[in-house]
């Protein structure tokens, strides 16, 4: 009975539908001119309408960058202040901060080529990691010429250096205003991509022509309408008096012929969305339209009809056994719908199948989430057992390690007491707070590890610092050094006949990047898996593709290569170099912080 109240609830709909169209359509069809001619003008209007509203949602996308000052207290206090005013490490972070919040606003904006902040102070922050100085001059030109009001102005399409690609926007400028309403604070800028606006307002086929306009200034015209040069400045004129007077559809008359036109203005940009087309051509193309639209609905219930019930009935019984299956599902796990092999050729690749295959594999999903979901429950109580057993107070074993370190001293064991004292700053290191120290306290880390690594290996390696004392008092992260020096030892001199040797060296790459260099003349990395190691280690810090390793051989430069680009940046982070049997050289490029301290 299901089945068949189905087809024919199906069968009832179509026919309404049928129907329904069919009268529609004729009844349309035998409409006089006039009517005719304003169910065009609407079309046009709705279409405006919607453009403008698309037009706006450029503006509206990103406008709460024309508050942001307002409600985010730190970005209003950076841009109020020169960036001269800070040191080095705050003003990178300033800065970090204010062209995060540019890019997280304009990100998903496909039409927002560039949006810069001009600090009334001189200073310029963007989401473009340059901004040429024939742009900042240009910006700097406008804002002086007293141009800029309340609003926002716009400037006429022009070309401009974008991200090293040459873009031809529009460029719309906003004054931001201090609490009192009166100073200007900074002058935010956005740069529309001209070929995007084009996309937006040419993307239909109807031969409708569409002019948009600010003020006296053409900004767009898509070449439609069969209206050039001096049409199109009696079409804005027209539109402007169409504005003032507060009606947003009239006809023209040009060149001895009516054009039906629709003018709005949007209140948020300013811009004005006109739409216009010669009568003779709507009235052409709406009698085209309902001819052939009448013509592919009787042909379309025809064909409908004709493959009715063989179709109905080929679809229906895959939609029953899913139905049963799914009632009858019970407990966490879920059964699966299985279809015969004539069941899926009938019905090849459609919905319904889509619709099975989905639900079958959510319910492999489910079925298998919810075994994951009871070992990790019972994993979770395990590891919370052992953690209890092992959980130990570190200070306790940072005094025994001093307890050891007195005993052997009365015992004259030199030995013990330097590997305790070594082990001792290197738990101290640990438990130290800050995850940014000195050069000279990172150095002393590794100066401990290696003291304790000369007992395990005597005479077997020599260490060599060449760091100028002036870099010593530099800012690093913590634990970057050691891992690359235990590489050198673990990997690079195991198997080598002369003694090894290890350099730790650093050095200043112009103003802003430091490059500390940990060298060995080991046994070296042959060039494919030096290549494969390089890529890995580009790759992490270009895409953040996080998991990937040697193979176990190198952990320690994975973790260091990690957290630098994630604190730096992305152009920062580790590059191998390696003569194989003779020699290899691991470089770390880092930020070059100054410790601004005093003292």
């Amino acid at each position: 009975m299901r089945r068949k109240s189905v087809r024919l609830e199906v069968l009832t709909v179509f026919l309404i539908f049928t129907v329904i169209m069919m009268g529609v359509s004729l009844m349309i069809y035998n409409q006089n001119i006039g009517e005719l001619r304003q169910a065009d003008i609407n079309h046009l209007m709705e279409s405006g309408k919607q453009l403008a509203y698309s037009v706006d949602s450029i503006i509206l996308d990103v406008g709460s960058l024309f508050n942001l000052h307002y409600q985010d207290q730190r970005m209003c206090n950076i841009i109020n202040h020169r960036k001269s005013q800070y040191d080095e490490v705050t003003r990178f972070q300033n800065t970090t901060y204010v062209e995060g919040t540019i890019n997280h606003v304009v990100s998903n904006s496909k039409y927002i080529k560039r949006c810069c902040i001009f600090s009334a102070n001189g200073d310029v922050y963007s989401n473009i990691s340059s901004v040429f100085q024939d742009y900042k001059d240009y910006i700097w030109e406008i804002v002086d010429s007293g141009k800029i009001g309340h609003s926002i102005y716009y400037t006429d399409p022009s070309v401009w250096s974008i991200g090293q690609v040459d873009y031809k926007v529009v460029t719309a400028v906003k004054v931001l205003y201090s609490y009192n309403g009166t100073s200007p604070l900074a002058y935010v800028t956005l740069d529309i991509s001209y070929a995007e606006l084009d996309r937006l307002l040419n993307s239909t086929d109807n031969p409708a022509g569409t002019l948009l306009f600010y003020e006296d200034m053409q900004i767009y015209n898509n070449g439609k309408g069969g209206l050039y040069g001096e049409q199109l400045t009696q079409v804005q004129e027209k539109a402007k008096q169409m504005v003032e007077e507060g009606r947003e559809q009239d006809i023209l008359r040009i060149g001895g012929l009516d054009y039906l036109m629709t003018a709005i203005r949007s209140e948020s940009s300013g811009w004005t969305v006109v739409r216009f087309i010669a009568e003779k051509e709507a009235l052409r193309s709406i009698s085209e339209r309902k001819v052939r639209d009448i013509t592919i609905l009787l042909v379309t219930a025809a064909v409908v009809f004709m493959i009715y019930y063989y179709r109905v009935n080929q679809l229906m019984d895959p939609l029953t056994k899913m139905d049963e299956v799914i009632r009858h599902n019970k407990g966490t796990s879920l059964a699966k719908v299985y279809l015969s092999k004539e069941e899926e050729w009938l019905l090849g690749n459609n919905e319904i199948r889509n619709v099975i295959q989905n639900y079958n594999s959510m319910a492999d999903r489910i079925n298998e989430y919810a075994e994951k979901t009871l070992l990790y429950e019972i994993d979770q109580k395990e590891a919370q057992i052992k953690m209890l057993t092992y959980q130990i107070n570190p200070h306790f074993l940072y005094n025994t390690l001093n307890t050891i370190s007195a005993i052997a001293e009365i015992e004259n064991m030199d030995n013990i007491v330097e590997i305790t004292d070594s082990i001792s700053n290197i738990f101290r290191y640990n438990l130290k707070g800050d995850s940014i120290v000195t050069l000279r306290e990172e150095i002393d880390h590794v100066k401990d590890y290696v003291q304790i690594q000369k007992y395990r290996f005597p005479d077997q390696f020599e260490m060599i610092y060449e760091i100028p004392e002036e870099i010593y008092s530099f800012k690093v992260m913590k634990f970057i050094l050691q891992p690359l020096v235990e590489n050198s030892i673990s990997h690079g001199l195991f198997g080598t006949a002369e003694k090894g040797r290890v350099t730790i060296s650093a050095s200043l790459e112009g103003e802003e990047d430091m490059l500390l260099t940990v060298t060995d003349n080991g046994v070296g990395i042959n060039k494919k898996k030096l290549e494969d190691m390089n890529q890995k280690l580009f790759e992490y810090r270009v895409n953040m593709n996080a998991g990937q390793d040697f193979g176990g051989d190198g952990i320690g430069i994975m973790n260091v290569n990690a957290r630098v680009s994630g604190y730096y940046g992305k152009s920062y982070g580790i590059t191998l170099y390696s003569e194989y049997g003779r020699w290899t050289r691991a470089v770390l490029r880092i930020k070059a912080l100054r410790d601004t301290k005093p003292g």
